[in-house]
């Protein structure tokens, strides 16, 4: 893990504009991801976008409202204002903005438990692009993911330090639906969800070392050597299948392709990294390979296990049998002005 750092340091600042600010109040929810698979675990980096990946943005009740004032103001959860008052602070100094913003964000109660749907990613978003927008836009959405990627952070023990992000998160949360990011978080694929899909996120409670901190660096070495090869396999199925598929409406290869992608190269490794080696998590994983029409997989770095479909009863029933809980999520569209 990185250096840990106080607010206001390490701030990275690749421009800056000469705004003003020309809305004085406005209100927003927004929502969370789930994230996949990436495609390239070799190219994560602390403090650079990379890796890449697949996700789909997932409804929640996020709620921000941001207001000038005479200074700043921050109200959330007391764990994360130090996360707040980064990206204020960031967007300050980029928009050139001297007047005081007084923030309020209400997060979803399963956004407050890291559960694995990108909270510090679309905390972090949701702040950006509502200064953005408060200046009228200033700045391209690519450049705000830019802008985002490599000042991306983590909160452990009540300081900063730099974080991993692919991307998918920032991309997901400000477009909405199913997007495909390739390194350097660039967009290459974006696609409507249909209406009868759904996410049901599911608690697998499993345990592993270093929980406590931002990232696991033993898991994530192994799923760099475990990825160094499948990588190549990985990003070759997107290109000459999947996408292709997509294209035409059909999903179907994407499902049976994601089973494999969990189950090999880095993502096997993330998975392994919990107790029993993920046993349970493989177990969840087995069962629904052999359901065409659900799409089943560990979100970011686990323990929670994502299932995308259209059949949701197929999955609340394994887990109500299997006293597993759960929560089902609507495909979300993206930030939200109210």
């Amino acid at each position: 893990m990185n250096e840990l750092f106080e607010c206001g340091e390490n701030l990275k600042i690749p421009c800056t504009y000469n705004s003003k600010i020309i809305i004085n109040n406005i209100e927003a929810m927004f929502p969370g991801r789930v994230q996949m698979c990436p495609l390239d675990f070799n190219a994560f980096q602390f403090g650079i976008p990379g890796g890449g990946g697949y996700g789909v943005s997932i409804k929640m009740d996020n709620y921000i409202r941001i207001m000038t004032a005479e200074k700043d103001i921050i109200s959330i959860d007391e764990d994360k204002k130090i996360l707040v008052y980064h990206y204020l602070m960031l967007m300050k100094k980029i928009l050139n903005i001297n007047v005081g913003l007084n923030i309020n964000i209400k997060l979803d109660n399963i956004t407050k438990e890291h559960f694995g749907v990108g909270s510090s990613a679309s905390i972090a978003t949701a702040i950006c692009y509502l200064i953005n927008y408060m200046c009228g836009n200033i700045i391209s959405l690519d450049d705000l993911v830019e802008i985002i990627s490599i000042n991306y952070v983590e909160i452990y023990k009540n300081k900063l330090t730099l974080g991993m992000t692919t991307g998918v998160s920032l991309h997901s949360i400000l477009k909405g639906e199913f997007v495909i990011v390739s390194n350097n978080a660039n967009l290459i694929y974006s696609k409507k969800v249909p209406s009868e899909y759904k996410v049901i996120l599911i608690d697998t409670k499993l345990k592993r070392d270093d929980m406590d901190k931002p990232e696991n660096m033993e898991q994530i070495n192994r799923s760099k050597k475990l990825d160094s090869d499948f990588k190549k396999i990985r990003s070759d199925l997107f290109l000459m299948e999947i996408i292709p598929d997509l294209n035409k409406n059909n999903w179907k290869s994407l499902f049976n392709y994601n089973t494999f992608f969990q189950l090999n190269g880095g993502q096997l490794a993330v998975i392994e990294s919990y107790e029993n080696e993920g046993n349970a998590i493989k177990n969840i994983i087995n069962h629904f390979s052999k359901f065409e029409d659900i799409m089943i997989g560990v979100t970011s770095v686990g323990p929670t296990v994502y299932a995308f479909t259209k059949n949701e009863n197929i999955v609340t029933s394994y887990c109500n049998s299997n006293n597993l809980e759960y929560r089902t999520f609507n495909i979300s569209n993206g930030i939200q002005i109210l």
